[in-house]
């Protein structure tokens, strides 16, 4: 979470509710991204009524690295994240069920296949541009994952620990190079199609998204060719 205070009280509840109802023994670890706003202290206010830890980081350091720190901090069997803004609804887990059952590597969703929903588009613009940034992913990382970049993920514990534990990327670019390092290590993923919505309170600029990403999957590429992926 970066400055979410207006979605907080609703993605805590609505996700803990969701898993309540489907018996899972579950932890939600929230992470402040260095909020200047109330989302810190609204994290504070409804931690005490569900089984919420929350890691504050000092200054913003990008999703990438803020997803990292929960992911490393998580203790399930599954490791799931979800963007604060519900884009996607929480109940799209539904389709994730049957795939752990069968000890998926990952699961994500997408919005970029056929029986996808998109039920509130972006901006023509935005989705030109998104458009560019797939063909980027495809052109530089060879990676035929059709929505890198879908913020609702699933991972098994061993697997997410071990990518993100290699990972470098610390901002945008991060999921592209998770499913990058999971493609090369030859961790299967499954792509399943979600619901989603555009959130008009999107805090990301899209020029400087969109450049600043493709420049950092131009550091995956060379990460990978300069062996700092080892592990």
């Amino acid at each position: 979470m970066f400055n979410e205070a207006q979605y907080v009280e609703a993605v805590i509840s609505e996700t803990a509710n969701y898993f309540r109802a489907k018996n899972f023994d579950f932890d939600i670890i929230a992470i402040d991204d260095g909020s200047t706003d109330q989302t810190g202290e609204k994290l504070r206010r409804v931690g005490p009524a569900y089984p919420l830890s929350v890691i504050s980081l000092p200054q913003n350091q990008g999703k990438g690295a803020a997803v990292r720190r929960g992911i490393l901090a998580a203790k399930g069997e599954f490791l799931f994240f979800l963007d604060a803004d519900l884009a996607t609804p929480v109940s799209e887990f539904d389709k994730f069920i049957p795939h752990m059952n069968r000890r998926a590597d990952i699961v994500i969703g997408s919005r970029r296949i056929k029986e996808s929903d998109i039920v509130v588009h972006q901006s023509k613009l935005r989705e030109f541009m998104g458009e560019i940034f797939y063909q980027a992913v495809y052109a530089l990382l060879s990676n035929d994952v059709r929505d890198t970049n879908c913020g609702f993920k699933l991972f098994r514990r061993e697997v997410g620990q071990r990518l993100f534990r290699l990972s470098r990327i610390d901002r945008w670019g991060f999921d592209a190079e998770i499913l990058f390092l999971a493609r090369h290590l030859g961790y299967a993923i499954k792509e399943i199609p979600v619901r989603w919505f555009n959130k008009p309170t999107t805090k990301v600029h899209l020029v400087s998204a969109v450049t600043g990403t493709i420049g950092e999957l131009i550091r995956i590429k060379m990460n990978h060719v300069m062996g700092r992926y080892s592990s």
